[in-house]
Order: C-alpha cells, then structure tokens, then sequence
C-alpha cells in the first residue's frame, strides 16, 4: 500500500473512533478509546512528514491550447455467465418415515471446485449452481417441488466426482411425507391443506380432483360420480360405481361360507 493510501486509511479510523467517544461511556472505556486515537494521531503525523511533496501536473492539452476529451468511464457490468443445465441425475426418497430425499448429481472432478458449488433452497424449490469446472458452469434447478420441505435444514455435499443434494421433508402428523415424484405434475393449488373449520371436507374434495385428472378412464368414471352424489348430498356406493351389486337378497345367506 503506498503511503498516501495508509493516511487515508489511518484518517478515517481516527474519525471512526472519535465518533464512538460519548459521555456516556463507563470512564476507562471511554480513556482507552482516547488513547487509541491519540497512538493513531501520532502515527498519522509521522507518516505525513515522510511523504514526497506532490508535484504540479499540467492539465492535459495545456501545450497545444487544446482539451483532450473526457476518457470514458469504466464499464463496471461483469459478463453474464452462461450455464450448462443439468440434465442427468438421480433421487431417492428413502424407506418409510425417511426424513430426507436425496439427488445424486455426478461430475467428474468437482470436488477440485468445492468452493465454487452453491445452493438455494425454498419451500417449494431448489437451485445448485457449479461455476468453472474444467471451463464451464453448471446448473440444476428445480421448482415446485412434489413437496415442501425446509429450506433451512437442507443442504447439499460435495464428495471427489459427484454432489449429494439433501432435501430435509416436512413432517405430517404421524411420519414424512411420501413423494410420488421430486416434482409435482402441476401447480399445486392448496391439497389437503384446502380443509378449514368451515369445510373439513375440502381438502379431501382437492385430492379427489387431483386423483380425476391422473387417473385412467374407469378411475375418472368412478370418482366423477362419487363427486356428483357428494355435490348432492348422496351417499355414495363404492360398490356400484365399479359396476357391482350392492344388494343383498334373503337368499344371500346361501352363499356365505359355512364353518
């Protein structure tokens, strides 16, 4: 650092200082801050008086009567990265009751690149991003999740050739969600959280729908009935929606097994 930079450096720590020194202090604190300043003061001067005096600079153009135009200003704006998308990967949701869901991404080499792997978590979506590894940048996102899960306990690690992402679940009333998928088919729109006080059967009501449009035709036939008779107050047959008699006759006795 050349010595007008470290006055510089060494003004704006005593001014720094002097700001801190109240009345308010406890007396030593305030005493101890004052002779930091003091040392400071001292070490200002005596930098001060090494420096070379400065010379005087003729303005640009002065020989020739004419005033050179402005240099143009820096260009601050760094180029835009370009990342490669992450395209092959795998996951894994654990046994029942795990309480993480994990994706294996595998590159060769990135633990060279430890430092430079970095992640992003919300409720609902995950970033990882792995900039100059072997001259290129990486990137796997992926948003609305099949799930949520807690940004703040989820991670991701760094081994020799490969990242393990490590996505912390939300726990329901008696285990881990079970994912059918890491993402959702579609926007969610509220499940089984569409349930209140005013209408527990709401969020059942969503999960019937979402059952309806995944299913196959018979499925649709028989949850579209059972949606309608529930739409007019009806209980619904199970039983007879499959094409089944429900009914039984005096003479049924007949046909339940003796023992």
């Amino acid at each position: 650092m050349d010595p007008r930079s470290a006055c510089t450096i060494l003004e704006a720590d005593i001014v720094e200082l002097k700001t801190l020194i109240t009345d308010k202090m406890r007396p030593s604190n305030r005493e101890r801050l004052k002779g930091m300043v003091a040392q400071l003061e001292s070490e200002l001067a005596t930098k001060r008086s090494s420096l070379p005096p400065e010379e005087d600079k003729p303005e640009a153009g002065a020989e020739d009567g004419a005033a050179s135009p402005p240099a143009p200003p820096a260009s601050s704006a760094q180029p835009k990265k370009v990342f490669t998308s992450i395209d092959s990967f795998s996951w894994d949701q654990g046994e029942y009751n795990t309480p993480w869901v994990t994706i294996y991404l595998f590159l060769d080499g990135v633990g060279a690149v430890k430092d430079n792997v970095t992640s992003n978590f919300t409720a609902s979506s995950f970033d990882v991003t792995i900039t100059d590894l072997n001259g290129k940048n990486y990137r796997l996102i992926k948003e609305n999740l099949d799930k949520e899960i807690i940004p703040a306990e989820s991670k991701h690690i760094v081994k020799a050739n490969k990242i393990i992402i490590k996505l912390k679940k939300v726990k329901g009333e008696y285990s881990y969600d079970h994912w059918t998928g890491l993402t959702a088919k579609r926007a969610k729109t509220g499940g089984a959280a569409g349930a209140t006080k005013e209408d527990p059967m709401g969020g059942l009501m969503s999960m019937m729908k979402d059952m309806y449009e995944d299913g196959d035709d018979n499925m649709k036939k028989v949850i579209g009935e059972a949606m309608e008779k529930s739409m007019r107050g009806e209980k619904s047959d199970p039983t007879s929606s499959f094409g089944g008699d429900s009914s039984f006759g005096e003479d049924d006795d007949d046909m339940m097994p003796k023992f």
